[in-house]
């Protein structure tokens, strides 16, 4: 069978509530991409005070960071 979910995303599904909120009216940074980079990027600038937004056009997580296998450099996965 094959799934079109990532394990991660069956685990811990995305709170039905995300996405919701309408466009804020100002920020300090707009993150433009809901992949790791982004989210991590916007809670990083968020711990130091910096108010920001992220902006992805489909669902969170959706693209390319879900289906890479958790691999940033090919050449460093274990045998």
């Amino acid at each position: 069978m094959i799934k079109t979910v990532p394990l991660w995303q069956e685990q811990a599904p995305i709170p039905p509530s995300i996405g919701t909120n309408s466009n804020p009216m100002s920020v300090d940074v707009a993150v433009i991409g809901g992949g790791y980079t982004g989210l991590i990027a916007s809670r990083r600038l968020q711990t130091l005070g910096i108010k920001t937004a992220v902006f992805e056009s489909g669902q969170i997580g959706s693209g390319a960071s879900s289906r890479n296998g958790g691999k940033a450099l090919v050449g460093l996965k274990k045998d």
